[in-house]
C-alpha cells in the first residue's frame, strides 16, 4: 500500500507574494494543502484565491507569534498587550520561546487563553467562507511545551479537524527533551482526530543555505522521504513548504528557504521520485 504524502504550504495570507506562490505551486500539482493565517494582511485575498481552486484544501495556520490577536485583548492578557499585539517577539525567537516555556509553567491560566485565541481565529477563518481542513501553527509553537501541544490537540478535536503532529527537525531545533517527545507522541496517539505520522520541514540552517543549490536540496528531501518510506511505523508524511512569487517579495530573512522550497514544489524530478518511492500525494482529508 502506498504511503500518504501531504505537501502543505504554510503562511497563506502573509502577503500577496506568498499567496501567488502558493496558488502557483498548487497548480503545478504537488501542493494539495495550504494553511492560512487569518490575522495577516493578505488573509482575505488568500481566501478569494482559494475559492477559485477547489482542489486546494485550506486549514488554519494558527498564529500566536506575529501580528495582532483576534480575540479581545482583555481576554488574553497573558498572550497580548492592551493593543492586541502578541507578546511573543518573532525578532528574537529563542528568547521568546524561553519566556513562553516559563510562563506556561508559572501561569496555568495561560493555556485557557491560548484556547480562547485559537477558537477566535477558527471563527475568523470560517467567516472567510472556506471549509476548515486542518489545524497547524506558525513557528511550530505547540512543540514548545507539552501543555501547549495538549491544548492544540484539544482545539483540533473541538473543531473536528486533523492537526499537524510532531515535526522533524523542529523537535531538535527547539531542543525538546526526549522524554517530552514521548509524552507528545502519546498525546498524538490518543487524539480523537488524526495527524500525519511525521512532518518534515526546515532541513537546513542559514549557514548551510549559502552553500546549497536547488538540486542538492531536492536530493536531501528525496533521501529523507526514502528513509521514512522504509519505516513501518510511518503511514503518512507531511512535507511543509513555503512557496512564494519571488518577484513580489521584499526583505525576508527566510527568503533563502522560500527560494529553495519554491523550486522544490515545481520540480518534475521530485514528482517522479515521489511516485517511484510509492507515495500517494493528497491533503489532510486523506489521513
Amino acid at each position: 500500500m502506498n504511503k500518504l504524502l501531504i505537501v502543505n504550504a504554510d503562511d497563506f495570507g502573509w502577503d500577496e507574494g506568498v499567496n501567488l506562490g502558493i496558488v502557483r505551486a498548487h497548480r503545478a500539482g504537488l501542493v494539495r494543502s495550504a494553511s492560512l493565517m487569518v490575522n495577516m494582511p493578505a488573509a482575505e485575498s488568500a481566501a478569494y484565491l482559494a475559492r477559485s481552486e477547489p482542489g486546494l484544501e485550506v486549514g488554519l495556520h494558527l498564529n500566536l507569534s506575529e501580528g495582532s490577536c483576534v480575540a479581545p485583548p482583555r481576554e488574553i492578557s497573558l498572550l497580548a498587550d492592551g493593543e492586541g499585539r502578541f507578546l511573543f517577539d518573532a525578532a528574537d525567537i529563542a528568547t521568546s520561546i524561553q519566556h513562553l516555556r516559563c510562563r506556561l509553567d508559572e501561569r496555568p491560566d495561560l493555556i485557557g487563553q491560548v484556547l480562547t485565541e485559537i477558537m477566535y481565529q477558527a471563527e475568523e477563518f470560517q467567516e472567510l467562507g472556506l471549509p476548515l481542513a486542518h489545524l497547524n501553527a506558525h513557528h511550530y509553537l505547540p512543540l514548545v511545551h507539552p501543555r501547549l501541544y495538549e491544548v492544540f490537540i484539544r482545539a483540533a478535536e473541538l473543531l473536528g479537524v486533523p492537526f499537524r503532529g510532531l515535526c522533524l527537525p523542529m523537535l531538535l531545533l527547539l531542543a525538546v527533551p526526549p522524554e517530552t517527545q514521548i509524552k507528545m507522541q502519546a498525546l498524538s496517539r490518543r487524539a480523537q482526530e488524526p495527524c500525519p505520522s511525521i512532518s518534515i520541514s526546515n532541513l537546513l540552517d542559514t549557514a548551510e543555505s549559502k552553500r546549497i543549490e536547488s538540486k542538492q536540496y531536492r536530493s536531501l528531501i528525496e533521501v529523507r522521504l526514502a528513509e521514512l518510506m522504509a519505516c513501518e511505523e510511518v503511514s503518512s508524511v507531511e512535507l511543509v513548504v513555503h512557496p512564494v512569487e519571488l518577484r513580489s517579495r521584499g526583505e525576508d530573512a527566510y527568503l533563502w528557504a522560500r527560494e529553495l522550497e519554491t523550486d522544490l514544489v515545481h520540480s518534475m524530478e521530485l514528482r517522479r521520485a515521489i511516485e517511484d518511492l510509492g507515495y500517494s500525494v493528497g491533503g489532510y482529508s486523506a489521513l
